[in-house]
C-alpha cells in the first residue's frame, strides 16, 4: 500500500477530484457501493499493516465514554480519576491538545486490550452505508492508506463513467473549491457538519433533528435569494458539501430511522418529515436530474406504505408508472 509520507500531497492534488467523485457516487445505489467496498476491504486489510502504520493514532486524539474510561484505567493500572488527570480533558474525555493520541507510545497503543470503539472500528469502511460517510472518507483520505486504496479502486471501477461525469462537473463547479464558504451561510455549513458528526457517531435521531432545522432555514434562504433549484443555490452557498448531496443524506437518514422506529407517534412524525422533504426535493431539484426525481417519488410512495396508508402508496405508484413506465 501507499506510504503515509506521500498521502498528504496526493490528497491535496486530488481534493477537487475526490469531491467530484463523492457527488458522482451519490447517484448510485448504496448497496452496490457497499458490496464493492467490502470486496476491496477484504482484499486489502491486514492487521499487521495497520499495527505497523498507526498513522490514524498520530493524526487523531481519542474520545472515551464512561465505560471506556474505566476499561482504559484498568489496563493502565490506575483509577479513572488519575486517568482523567493524566491523559484526558476534564469535561469530555478527549485526549489532550497535542496532535497524536495520548495513548500512543513508541508506535504502540497503551490501551490495546481496551481499545475504544471509535478506534477499533476505524477506518469504518467495513460497515454498511458507505455513501453516508463520504465526507469522513475524504477527510481521512490523507491519513489512512486503506481509505486511499479503497477510494481509488472505486474510481478505477467507475473510470469511464466518472471521466465523462467529471468533465461536466469541473465545468460547472471548478471555482467552488477555490473560494471559502460564503460567510452569509456559514451558520448553515456548521450545522450541516454537526449533523454529519452525529451520523458518524450513529446518533441518527440527533442528526435528523439538526438537519431538519438546517433544511427549514435553507428553504427560507433560497426564497430570500429568489433561487429556484438547489444546484443554483450551491453557486452562492459555496459550502463544504454540495446542497444536493447533503439533502440526499438528510432524506436517507430520515428513511433509515423510519424503517426501524417502533413508536407509532414518532413514526408518524418522521413519516410526515420525509414526505415534506421529498416534496420539496421534487420542487427544487434540477429537472434534468432524473434519478433524484425518480427516487424522491418512490420515497414518498414507500413512506405512505410504511405509515400504513397502503391505498395512498398504491395510488402514487400507479400514478408514477403511468407517467413514466
Amino acid at each position: 500500500m501507499i506510504s503515509t509520507e506521500v498521502l498528504k500531497k496526493i490528497a491535496k492534488d486530488k481534493e477537487e477530484e475526490n469531491f467530484g467523485f463523492r457527488v458522482f457516487l451519490k447517484d448510485h445505489q448504496g448497496e452496490e457501493i457497499d458490496k464493492l467496498v467490502r470486496k476491496y476491504y477484504k482484499e486489502l486489510y491486514s492487521k499487521e499493516f495497520c499495527d505497523s502504520c498507526m498513522n490514524c493514532c498520530k493524526e487523531y486524539r481519542v474520545e472515551l465514554d464512561a465505560s471506556e474510561e474505566e476499561a482504559a484505567a484498568k489496563v493502565l493500572g490506575i483509577d479513572v480519576k488519575t486517568l482523567k488527570k493524566e491523559y484526558l480533558h476534564k469535561k469530555r474525555g478527549r485526549g489532550k491538545d497535542n496532535k497524536a493520541c495520548v495513548f500512543l507510545k513508541d508506535n504502540k497503543c497503551l490501551i490495546e486490550q481496551a481499545k475504544p470503539k471509535s478506534c477499533d472500528e476505524y477506518p469504518h469502511i467495513q460497515k454498511d452505508d458507505f455513501i453516508f460517510r463520504l465526507l469522513f472518507i475524504i477527510d481521512n483520505y490523507s491519513v489512512c492508506p486503506l481509505i486511499y486504496e479503497v477510494y481509488e479502486r472505486l474510481k478505477k471501477h467507475f473510470r469511464r463513467e466518472f471521466e465523462a461525469y467529471y468533465q461536466i462537473y469541473r465545468s460547472k463547479f471548478h471555482d467552488k473549491w477555490t473560494e471559502p464558504v460564503n460567510p452569509q451561510y456559514a451558520y448553515l455549513d456548521r450545522r450541516m457538519k454537526q449533523g454529519y458528526r452525529y451520523m458518524f457517531e450513529e446518533e441518527f435521531e440527533k442528526a435528523v433533528k439538526t438537519w431538519e432545522s438546517v433544511f427549514d432555514d435553507l428553504m427560507e434562504e433560497m426564497k430570500k435569494e429568489g433561487v429556484f433549484t438547489f444546484k443554483d443555490f450551491d453557486l452562492i452557498f459555496m459550502g463544504s458539501q454540495f446542497v444536493c448531496c447533503w439533502i440526499m443524506d438528510f432524506e436517507e437518514s430520515v428513511f433509515k430511522i423510519l424503517k426501524t422506529i417502533k413508536n407509532d407517534e414518532k413514526k408518524a412524525s418522521y413519516g410526515r418529515m420525509l414526505i415534506r422533504v421529498n416534496e420539496d426535493i421534487l420542487e427544487y431539484i434540477d429537472s434534468s436530474d432524473d434519478l433524484t426525481v425518480e427516487n424522491a417519488k418512490i420515497a414518498i410512495a414507500k413512506t405512505y406504505y410504511i405509515l400504513g396508508n397502503e391505498e395512498k402508496g398504491e395510488e402514487l405508484f400507479r400514478k408514477y408508472l403511468e407517467k413514466d413506465p
